[in-house]
């Protein structure tokens, strides 16, 4: 019963959703319908022809949100580290945070051109300045007297790192990779949209110019699997990260 209370708010909407296509209170040029949609995921994955758009899209999330990661952590660790540094380095990045993706995003094809390096220079341009300040936080947040008394035992600056301040980033980091999701997926959908002619955002934008909203509705739906799943992931991954913490 608890399970039936709990879902009966989306049975509705769906229950709603059909009926209104069906009487023709809802176009379908613009609505389609929850069996509508059904037939099309059966037909994008039935056929796997929607596998080489996923494939796409996937290749320039991990693309980009690994440049990012490999670029993001080591800045973070040396910008909260070294205060001149930060000094120096944080307005630069908080003028270039605040400055809207939509903004920079028609100038990438014009330079790059079209293909997938559009959508991967936009998850990282999305991704890159959450990973440097969360672990630009991260590293400020160091207990201070744990820093203090390794240092008392003469320890090196990489022992401090290794010892200490990596260990207690390690949430800082996650969070920022939880975080990163629905901003890598943002990039490379905007980022198909503009400059490829694959991808997930590419067939959703596709099918939008012809009201195929069945397969504006897959892509969507494909999105949001994405999400779900690339986050147990990274719940699954912190989870083992800090199975030796003491509880």
């Amino acid at each position: 019963m608890h399970a039936l209370v709990r879902y009966l708010p989306f049975v509705l909407v769906v229950a709603a959703w059909e009926i209104g296509a069906r009487t023709g209170l809802l176009h379908p040029a613009f609505f389609s319908s929850p069996t509508g949609v059904l037939d099309g995921v059966v037909d994008w994955y039935g056929t796997g022809k929607i596998l080489p758009h996923l494939g796409r899209t996937l290749g320039e999330i991990l693309a980009g949100t690994t440049l990012s990661f490999l670029v993001g952590v080591p800045a973070g660790l040396l910008i909260g580290w070294h205060r001149r540094l930060s000094d120096s380095t944080t307005p630069t990045l908080s003028f270039l945070d605040a400055v809207p993706a939509v903004a920079i995003a028609p100038m990438v094809p014009l330079v790059l051109g079209l293909g997938p390096w559009t959508a991967i220079v936009l998850v990282f341009y999305l991704t890159i300045f959450p990973t440097v300040f969360n672990v630009t936080a991260g590293v400020r947040t160091v207990a201070q007297d744990l820093l203090r008394m390794a240092r008392h035992f003469r320890a090196s600056d990489r022992q401090l790192f290794t010892t200490i301040v990596l260990p207690s980033i390690v949430p800082y980091i996650f969070g920022t990779l939880r975080g990163n999701i629905g901003r890598a997926l943002a990039g490379a959908l905007v980022g198909e949209w503009l400059g490829s002619n694959a991808g997930v955002g590419s067939m959703m934008f596709d099918a939008a110019a012809i009201f195929e909203a069945k397969t504006v509705y897959v892509g969507a739906l494909t999105v949001v699997a994405l999400s779900l799943i690339a986050s147990v992931m990274v719940a699954a991954a912190e989870r083992r990260a800090w199975r030796w913490r003491p509880a």
